[in-house]
């Protein structure tokens, strides 16, 4: 549900891209849309010390980021990848993030995949990294979400 919403988000972040004036920053790709309501970027520039989570040791980029911000708060994904196996970046997840709720699972052809979550969507602050296997090594994305204001004060009505 999560993955759908940002999928959404970013159709409509290029939708609206063609109706507005973009940015382009200098060689590196990048476009930002902004509106008085907020702002959305995609693109190959990232923040690492905005992710609320560290990456995997020379672990590369993966094509393009995307984050957002308006006055409840911002959101930034990034993805990266690394020719480790998963097993070694696991470990190296659970190690950095003692703190996080994990979830290991390993379906046979489909590959591995684990999650480790700090906070929740109702925390000022909810951070996801999602560690995947396939034949080429292993992906990683990094999810961070912050609430600011009165979104950050009081939960979000549960989804129905």
């Amino acid at each position: 549900m999560k993955n759908a919403r940002l999928w959404l988000c970013a159709a409509a972040a290029i939708a609206l891209a063609a109706c507005s004036t973009h940015k382009t920053s200098d060689g590196n790709q990048s476009y930002t849309l902004q509106t008085n309501q907020g702002a959305v970027s995609l693109g190959s520039d990232v923040d690492t010390s905005k992710l609320g989570a560290p990456v995997y040791p020379g672990a590369q980029l993966s094509g393009s980021t995307m984050s957002s911000s308006n006055a409840q708060g911002s959101n930034v994904v990034v993805g990266f990848k690394t020719s480790d196996d998963f097993d070694k970046v696991v470990a190296f997840y659970k190690q950095q993030l003692p703190q996080a709720k994990v979830n290991v699972m390993t379906p046979g052809s489909s590959g591995s995949v684990a999650t480790f979550e700090i906070g929740t969507r109702d925390t000022a602050e909810h951070t996801t990294v999602l560690v995947g296997a396939d034949p080429d090594g292993t992906g990683i994305m990094i999810t961070h979400a912050t609430k600011t204001g009165a979104a950050a004060a009081s939960p979000e009505p549960a989804s129905t």
